[in-house]
């Protein structure tokens, strides 16, 4: 009689621990598939809003208004060029590499104003987005910052003639959005963003 209640509290304490193991491997395990579905809206989340903001800055970029500020601003930057600058780079500009051409840079730096339109502002090192679009100031592109990682810069180039007053149009844009949060808890590829347009 004594021996089989031993051997009935051993197989009932063996069933418990039993039964603790796989309840605590099905938590972890549980834990794991709802952080991965957490992971996974987070993501798509950002996604979305990036495309959201790819849309408007090409918004901005084809509004009449945004480019005819956007042209003024590159205009008077290539009016300031000496057209003798040692520091454009030179090139050739026709098929037969016959005539030279120097090709002028500038940056501007993607924002909203106070209506809430896109505007292309002088090259700020801190103007950003937070993870919802948002504009924040505290872009970090060293040290990175969670609450404003997102930060869209618009590169132009113009080819001017060489030895001549610069009055050729703009030829390219190229967007480039940079991803810099200060940890990588959301992954994401912030070229797939970019895009470049010629005019």
């Amino acid at each position: 009689m004594h021996a089989f209640i031993q051997n009935h509290r051993g197989t009932s304490l063996s069933s418990l621990i039993m039964s603790i193991v796989v309840f605590s491997i099905a938590l972890a395990v549980s834990f794991r598939l709802f952080k991965g579905m957490i992971d996974v809206d987070q993501r798509l989340q950002l996604h979305n809003n990036l495309l959201t903001l790819q849309s408007t800055v090409k918004l901005a970029i084809y509004s009449n208004q945004s480019w005819k500020f956007l042209m003024m601003d590159v205009q008077d930057a290539l009016e300031s060029k000496d057209p003798n600058d040692p520091d454009a780079t030179q090139t050739f500009c026709s098929d037969d590499n016959t005539k030279m051409c120097r090709i002028y840079k500038g940056i501007k730096t993607f924002s909203f104003d106070s209506n809430g339109s896109g505007v292309f502002i002088n090259q700020s090192p801190s103007n950003g987005f937070d993870l919802n679009g948002r504009p924040c100031t505290q872009f970090d592109a060293y040290l990175g910052n969670n609450q404003c990682p997102i930060k869209i810069d618009l590169y132009w180039k113009a080819i001017c003639p060489f030895n001549e007053r610069c009055t050729t149009p703009l030829t390219s844009l190229d967007v480039q959005f940079q991803y810099k949060p200060r940890d990588y808890s959301i992954p994401i590829n912030p070229s797939k963003y970019s895009f470049q347009l010629t005019q």
